[in-house]
């Protein structure tokens, strides 16, 4: 998977939700592959990455889907809280 699919990949997971106002949707376009990405990887908590800086171009590569990516970064990341 390549970083830029993932990213488009996790986009459509938060509009699938319809969580989002017309306003959220419109942030979430604006957010860069990089900032989606680390918005599913940040404890909102602590502010902690899940996965290194170092690891997570590997596990994108790695991964078949954004399932998949999620297993990895379950399989090889830090524990949150």
């Amino acid at each position: 998977m390549t970083k830029e699919g993932l990213a488009a990949r996790l986009r459509d997971r938060q509009r699938q939700k319809r969580l989002l106002q017309p306003e959220g949707l419109a942030v979430l376009d604006r957010l860069s592959d990089d900032e989606i990405i680390d918005c599913y990887l940040t404890c909102s908590c602590c502010a902690r990455k899940q996965v290194p800086a170092e690891d997570l171009a590997d596990l994108i590569m790695q991964a078949a889907n954004d399932d998949d990516f999620f297993r990895l970064v379950d399989q090889k990341g830090v524990v949150l809280h």
